[in-house]
C-alpha cells in the first residue's frame, strides 16, 4: 500500500480493538480526561478570581 502519504491506518498497525475493547477504553479514558480538564479549568478560575480580588482591593485602597 503505497499512496504517497505517511498516514497508516490504526487497523494496519494492529491498534484496532474489538468493539467491547474500544468501549472500555472510552469509558476509562473519558473520566481521566474530564478530571484533567477540571483541574486545568479550576486552576484558571482560581487565577482569575485571585486577579480580580487583587484589583478590587487595590481600587478600594486607592479610593
Amino acid at each position: 500500500m503505497v499512496d504517497g502519504t505517511r498516514y497508516t491506518p490504526p487497523r494496519l498497525l494492529g491498534y484496532k480493538r474489538s468493539p467491547r475493547g474500544e468501549l472500555l477504553e472510552g469509558l476509562t479514558h473519558g473520566p481521566v480526561y474530564a478530571l484533567a480538564g477540571a483541574v486545568v479549568a479550576g486552576g484558571f478560575a482560581y487565577l482569575g478570581g485571585a486577579t480580580i480580588r487583587r484589583l478590587v482591593r487595590q481600587r478600594i485602597a486607592e479610593g
